[in-house]
């Protein structure tokens, strides 16, 4: 009896667990795809729109100017109100002051830009808008509320 029984020893537990298995629930994964998936990570309204640069060039320097401490913003928030991406349709950055500052912030605006990258609200926020990482010159801050500063019209920096 015994040389019978021993082959049913790993039977019962390994038939218990395949009960188990079969018997929970499938569980799936929503992906970012699915409706209001980003809306839900991000947590508030994105707006975009374009503008010139010459509209306010030193709201813009100043913002690449204060890079670093958009950097410590980013990685501080968990919640944001309003978000505004600022594609500045005619921005030179070969020549004139918006070069220089950004020559300047070269290393500051790299971190903001990995910064954004390990943050999925701020991520998914330009991502949503189809707006190249790369692309991301600075960030403004007000309370909640966030301006985000980055090259339009399709060029690439």
């Amino acid at each position: 009896m015994r040389i019978l029984m021993s082959g049913y020893g790993m039977l019962a537990p390994a038939l218990l667990a395949a009960s188990i298995v079969l018997s929970a629930p499938i569980a799936h994964a929503q992906g970012l795809d699915a409706d209001g998936a980003r809306e839900t990570i991000i947590g508030s309204d994105v707006q975009t729109g374009e503008v010139s640069v010459n509209d306010d060039p030193d709201r813009v320097l100043e913002a690449i100017g204060n890079t670093g401490e958009s950097i410590q913003e980013v990685r501080r928030r968990f919640n944001l109100g309003d978000v505004s991406i600022v594609l500045l349709n005619d921005v030179n950055t070969s020549d004139g002051p918006i070069a220089e500052a950004v020559d300047a912030n070269q290393e500051a605006i790299s971190e903001l830009r990995t910064a954004i990258e390990g943050s999925a609200m701020f991520f998914h926020a330009i991502d949503s808008r189809s707006v190249m990482l790369q692309n991301v010159l600075g960030m403004e801050f007000d309370e909640d509320d966030v301006i985000i500063f980055a090259i339009g019209g399709g060029e690439v920096q």
